[in-house]
């Protein structure tokens, strides 16, 4: 009569490779998850006011400049336990920021010819509503004046970082 039909097997799927896929997309999502928040760590923020008063003579140019505190990155600043500043311990790290993210960035000419990087002479903490920085003269008055007591508790995203370069 007539042949038996010829059986053909389907191609055969190697497993491995829908097992990859698998994990490939999942390593993915954990990665889409996970970047975002390691990068959050060193965020730059958005914006930061920053004043600056500058004085310039013959002899010098002086800059009073002043941030908030919170957008100077990675300082190791001196803290008690409810999150305040020990203001009595924060000079190095504040003299180290003021550096590190002010000083460093400086750079000025006059008669076409580059200055000396400007040297940082005073530093201090203050609050966000001290009103010192309505002119030069009271600016410098200002950061190389009195400073706050360690009574005063501010956190850093509170405070503001007052230097004198000169």
């Amino acid at each position: 009569c007539c042949p038996a039909p010829e059986y053909t097997r389907p191609p055969r799927r190697v497993p491995g490779i829908a097992v990859i896929r698998f994990f490939a997309l999942v390593l993915l999502s954990a990665l889409a998850l996970v970047v975002p928040e390691a990068a959050r760590g060193h965020e730059i923020p958005g914006r930061a006011d920053v004043e600056l008063r500058i004085a310039d003579t013959p002899e010098q140019i002086a800059l009073a400049v002043r941030v908030p505190l919170g957008a100077l990155r990675d300082l190791s600043l001196p803290l008690r336990a409810d999150g305040t500043l020990v203001l009595a311990e924060a000079d190095a790290a504040l003299r180290d920021g003021a550096n590190l993210w002010i000083g460093d960035y400086l750079d000025a000419e006059a008669g076409g010819e580059r200055l000396p990087k400007p040297v940082l002479g005073a530093v201090r903490v203050s609050r966000p509503s001290a009103r010192a920085f309505t002119d030069h003269a009271d600016a410098v008055a200002h950061v190389t004046g009195p400073r706050l007591g360690d009574e005063v508790r501010l956190r850093p995203a509170q405070a503001h970082l007052d230097a004198l370069f000169e």
